[in-house]
């Protein structure tokens, strides 16, 4: 059993070795993985950005095609609004005239 007693301390220092290579091995890997979730974090904040962005613009342009719609309906309106005036305003004219 004296083979056995000598390798103990070669054993132990093996396993420190193992267990601070392995440590080394894991941080990188955990280093390099949240590097590739913050580059890809980043990534989809850019594009929600730019999404949005879009939305944005597709927004401006849909309420300015509803206001440009709009206005030309109120001028449709206006206009046939007018021209009732204006027949109503005949039709008094006739009617005072054929009063005198």
């Amino acid at each position: 059993m004296a083979w056995f007693g000598d390798g103990l301390p070669s054993l132990s220092n093996l396993k420190g070795q193992l267990t601070s290579f392995t440590k080394e091995v894991l941080s990188e890997g955990i280093v390099d993985e949240m590097d590739e979730r913050s580059r890809a974090l980043k990534e989809a904040n850019e594009k929600c950005v730019e999404l949005q962005e879009i939305l944005n613009s597709k927004d401006a342009e849909k309420i300015n095609r509803w206001l440009d719609l709009t206005g030309q309906q109120i001028m449709k309106v206006a206009r046939v609004k007018n021209i009732e005036i204006l027949e109503i305003m005949q039709m008094d004219r006739r009617h005072d005239s054929e009063k005198i």
